[in-house]
């Protein structure tokens, strides 16, 4: 499988400061952990508004792992399910958010 990660951007603007680096990684992983748990009790909940704002969570920290091609999902995501609208199709839409978060987890927690 093909990483879905890239560090080159937190590189670039710490000048390769490793520690700095790391810091981040680590930040994204427990953070992101914690979210994902929260958003699959929430879905289970079908608190569609709480689950938006969860997924808000998620947006500040994509860029910096490089994990950017999913930034448009979620902000889709993010609107639909803070007006509660178009549930129906923007459930996959989290699923996939939710896969590729964990992925990114799995392959940042290699780097450290």
């Amino acid at each position: 499988m093909s990483r879905i990660t890239d560090l080159s951007y937190l590189e670039m603007v710490s000048d390769g400061d490793k520690d700095f680096i790391q810091q981040v990684v680590v930040s994204f992983i427990e953070n992101n952990q914690q979210i994902i748990e929260s958003l699959k009790e929430e879905q289970s909940a079908e608190n569609w508004v709480k689950m938006g704002q969860l997924i808000h969570k998620i947006k500040p920290s994509l860029e910096m792992v490089g994990l950017t091609p999913i930034k448009d999902k979620i902000i889709t995501a993010e609107s639909n399910l803070k007006n509660e609208t178009d549930i129906e199709n923007t459930l996959p839409l989290v699923d996939e958010i939710i896969t590729n978060c964990l992925q990114a987890i799995e392959e940042l927690k290699g780097d450290i």
